[in-house]
């Protein structure tokens, strides 16, 4: 889509002959326009003001933009991140054997206990099996090894305490562990559609420098969507805290974040890109991913200084809470406003910005705000993905690429107790290679468009894909001590 500025920078450039420039007349460059297939320039249609000059008025880049962007855009995508993936590292399952009593009657060593009273399996011990003793100076007993008749001991070398272990869900209550995660995120997926449904989801089409934003179905708007989704990270945070032993309101509890992590996010970020001049939209979008590669950061580190799980996800509910305090810097969308035909509550968004900018409205802001509401009229909702075969399309490639995105980078947070290492160093370590892949990808898509940009990204997560299969089946697992 063409604005005026574009327009008029063409018409401009069309009146320099060699070194010399020349002025021409409307008539003149209206055919100029006409032959280049412009329709903005011909002389019949009259420019109107755009929403970008409304905000090249009131300011684009003030004070009101920088606070929304440091405190949502920054450090709301950056808590959703570690809110997510520290109740991953609160899912994991440590090592872990039959507890059997008597060692503390005696001298030995836990290695020396367990060789006594727990069988082999291979290498390692096992973890479900114990010989049939109860106390140390019972050795006359059988040595045919049972199932574990007295509870479970963990190793508490990084985690001093996690659902798994509190639970108890190893041997045969490890169902338990993939019925969380695996109905969490079913659950958390319905309830997403609902969440987004409840925003009315912006959908940013990046057309080189130029952001469109376009509605796909309209609700309740921005704001109350935030408001929600910020409420789902704390009451699911306290929930599963508190009701660990009720698994299906402890799924449920689950499933809010699940549902929450991507609206929140989003919805921060289609506001920020609304309030920000074109120029600067792909450094606000940088700075939001950045921000989600440094929650994946803090994760790791607050969890490693909180090794036991109930304090760590406390402290990700803490942190999502305090956001509530500055929840009135979070304005509604003037777009979306101005959609539903609430035109002065529209105005009233800009003459805020304004006022905090030390600025003024413009005359003309009413007029661009009608403009925009009867431009989008034509609104559907879900079914809109079917309203034509490219728009499907797609959405599909939309959701594949999502999904894969999603599986490699969570894959090795969910299995990094396998891994022999520091496991919250390995998630640091993934953090900030996540941190170096989004500037590098923005930094690139912004100097060299999306396309191949998005295509090196396909291929690198394919090989991350290859290489975490292989880490995680042992195919290399002299490199495991590397992550």
């Amino acid at each position: 889509m063409w604005n005026n500025a574009y327009v008029y920078d063409w018409k401009l450039k069309l009146g320099k002959v060699g070194s010399r420039q020349t002025m021409m007349t409307e008539p003149a460059v209206n055919g100029c326009c006409e032959k280049a297939g412009i329709p903005e320039c011909n002389s019949k249609t009259k420019a109107s003001p755009a929403f970008e000059e409304v905000l090249d008025a009131i300011g684009s880049r003030g004070k009101f933009q920088t606070r929304l962007n440091i405190v949502f855009v920054c450090f709301a995508s950056c808590f959703d991140l570690m809110s997510v993936n520290m109740f991953y590292l609160a899912m994991q399952t440590p090592d872990h054997w039959c507890y059997v009593p008597g060692r503390e009657l005696s001298n030995l060593s836990v290695e020396q206990w367990k060789n006594l009273t727990i069988p082999r399996e291979g290498a390692s011990f096992s973890k479900c099996l114990m010989y049939n003793q109860s106390d140390v100076t019972d050795f006359g007993g059988s040595r045919e090894p049972v199932k574990c008749q007295h509870g479970w001991e963990y190793d508490d070398t990084w985690f001093s305490l996690t659902v798994t272990s509190q639970m108890n869900w190893v041997c045969d209550n490890q169902q338990a562990v993939n019925d969380v995660l695996f109905y969490s995120q079913i659950i958390g997926v319905a309830l997403g559609l609902l969440f987004g449904y409840i925003g009315d989801i912006w959908i940013a089409q990046h057309l080189d420098t130029q952001v469109e934003l376009t509605l796909a179905d309209d609700r309740y708007g921005r704001r109350p969507q935030q408001l929600l989704c910020l409420s789902a990270h704390v009451l699911s945070r306290v929930l599963v805290v508190l009701a660990p032993h009720v698994l299906p309101l402890f799924i449920l509890a689950a499933s809010l974040v699940s549902a929450a992590a991507g609206p929140l996010t989003e919805s921060v970020l289609s506001v920020g890109l609304e309030l920000t001049d074109i120029k600067h939209r792909t450094a606000v979008n940088r700075y939001a991913c950045c921000s989600m590669a440094v929650g994946m950061m803090l994760a790791g580190l607050v969890s490693w200084a909180l090794p036991n799980w109930n304090y760590s996800l406390s402290v990700a509910a803490l942190s999502c809470f305090i956001l509530f305090f500055f929840f009135s810097w979070f304005p509604e969308s003037p777009r979306w406003l101005a959609c539903r035909g609430r035109e002065q509550e529209a105005l009233a968004v800009l003459w805020r910005i304004a006022a905090t900018n030390g600025s003024t409205v413009p005359p003309f802001a009413l007029q661009v705000i009608q403009t925009v509401g009867k431009s989008k009229t034509d609104r559907r909702g879900f079914l809109g993905i079917f309203s034509s075969w490219n728009v499907f399309r797609n959405t599909v490639i939309l959701i594949v690429a999502r999904s894969v995105h999603l599986l490699t980078m969570y894959s090795p947070v969910i299995a990094v107790s396998r891994l022999s290492a520091n496991p919250f160093l390995g998630i640091v370590a993934q953090g900030a290679a996540k941190f170096t892949a989004y500037y590098l990808v923005n930094y690139f898509g912004a100097r060299f468009g999306r396309r191949w940009p998005g295509v090196a990204s396909a291929v690198l997560a394919a090989m991350a894909c290859v290489l975490i299969f292989c880490l995680l089946t042992g195919e290399l697992r002299p490199f495991s001590l590397l992550i």
